[in-house]
């Protein structure tokens, strides 16, 4: 819905809702109140549509303004209203009354004595409204006003005198009140001129507030001691406390760096433990290289001599057998060993389930005839403990894990061939042993 449209549809319903009040007053549906609003005829005027049957509405002859797209914020109102040329100026100018006492500005009447002025001046027209019995005219003589214990005197004479009782309340403006202390012209009952009436109640404020100032200086240096002392234990207090939790701080730092530097050797020390591994293992590959250099040598020495060369076929195919099970054990171990450092490199795999698949690997070995006599055991636990490589963790090829496991697994293929010939070589000594014995 457009905005046009939700303004016709507000608009009707407040004309039906003027329309029911003005019927229900018992006014004529025809005649009702409009606000008119002066201005040019050259303004727009609002144009909507009504329908014929409709009443007339107020809100018909109202002119729509504009209004404002977005609030002021209070800090800008207050900003403009705060604003210094708008602040009331600060007066200089004050001084008291010498008459009253009261502040009032220089060069101005004061507001007090005028008022008391324009009491009394009450008074006195009441008073001679009194006098003669009829409304105040003015007078074609001058007026004299007299206060109570006051007699006219020879220069009032011909003059219309007005009398105030002791019914006015109000100062005697010919002898206004004096509040300070002033010397008496006539002199006192002891003939002195200064009147010391006030002096007693003035001495002792003066040593009243003397006595409470004082009291009020100790009671604040009592107040101030006793918050040196708080603050001054407090700070003690907050200072052990600080000292306390640095030692422990630094206590704990050097436990930390020392556990640190165990670490540190631990890593260390499993570093060489490798290095002398992966030597041992060139060292003994390159003897197993040596050994079968010599065993493939003393091969072709044996098929050369003719008979021996037979009888060594012949003892190599039947340790086939033994051969092609060390070969099968192998395969599965390498299986089982791809899994097992998978379960080691994965996140997800409870550490459990690899001690489990560890502790079935050694069975496997320690039952099979082949594993014991090939001494694969020790292996096991060798690479166990000291095979920690990992791939990376976008890796989905699991050969790419573990090293150590590698170097053995060519180390038993070439332990078997080379125990699968001194195993033939073996029964043909044990043969050549039998025939020569009869």
């Amino acid at each position: 819905m457009s905005l046009s449209g939700f303004i016709r549809i507000l608009r009707h319903s407040l004309q039906r809702l003027e329309s029911s009040f003005v019927h229900a007053a018992g006014f004529d549906r025809s005649l009702g109140p409009a606000l008119a609003v002066h201005g040019p005829s050259l303004l727009p005027q609002p144009q909507h549509v009504r329908d014929d049957n409709s009443a007339p509405s107020f809100l018909d002859s109202i002119f729509w303004m504009a209004v404002p797209k977005k609030r002021r914020t209070i800090e800008v109102n207050r900003c403009r209203r705060r604003n210094p040329n708008k602040l009331i100026e600060v007066k200089t100018n004050i001084e008291p009354c010498p008459e009253c006492g009261n502040l009032k500005q220089k060069h101005a009447l004061c507001g007090f004595c005028y008022e008391k002025v324009q009491k009394e001046t009450a008074l006195i027209r009441k008073q001679i409204q009194t006098m003669e019995g009829r409304p105040l005219n003015a007078p074609s003589v001058e007026t004299v006003v007299l206060y109570e214990n006051e007699a006219p005197g020879d220069e009032d004479k011909n003059k219309r005198i007005v009398e105030l009782f002791k019914g006015v309340s109000m100062n005697n403006l010919n002898d206004p009140p004096r509040w300070n202390i002033r010397p008496d012209p006539n002199g006192g009952a002891d003939g002195s001129k200064w009147n010391y009436a006030l002096l007693v109640p003035m001495l002792g404020l003066a040593a009243f507030r003397w006595i409470w100032t004082r009291e009020s200086q100790r009671q604040i240096q009592e107040i101030k001691v006793k918050y040196d002392r708080d603050m001054a234990t407090l700070a003690r207090d907050l200072e052990l406390k600080y000292k306390d939790t640095l030692t422990e701080n630094r206590r704990t730092a050097a436990l930390l760096e020392l556990e640190l530097e165990k670490e540190r050797q631990r890593v260390q020390g499993y570093r060489k433990a490798l290095v002398s591994q992966s030597q041992q293992l060139l060292e003994e590959r390159k003897q197993l290289q040596k050994e079968r250099e010599e065993l493939e040598k003393e091969k072709r020495r044996a098929l050369q001599s003719g008979a021996a060369g037979i009888a060594l076929n012949g003892a190599l195919q039947r340790e086939e057998h033994w051969h092609q099970r060390a070969t099968a054990l192998l395969k599965e171990l390498e299986l089982q060993l791809v899994e097992r450092q998978e379960a080691f490199c994965s996140l997800l795999v409870p550490r459990e389930r690899r001690l489990e698949m560890e502790k079935n690997l050694l069975l496997k070995v320690a039952k099979d005839p082949v594993g014991a006599e090939l001494g694969l055991e020790e292996d096991l636990r060798d690479i166990f403990k000291n095979d920690r490589h990992c791939a990376d963790l976008l890796n989905m090829d699991k050969k790419k894990n573990g090293k150590l496991m590698w170097l053995y697994l060519r180390y038993w293929q070439l332990q078997v061939t080379l125990q699968k010939h001194k195993r033939a070589e073996d029964a043909l000594k044990g043969t050549m042993g039998n025939v020569k014995c009869p």
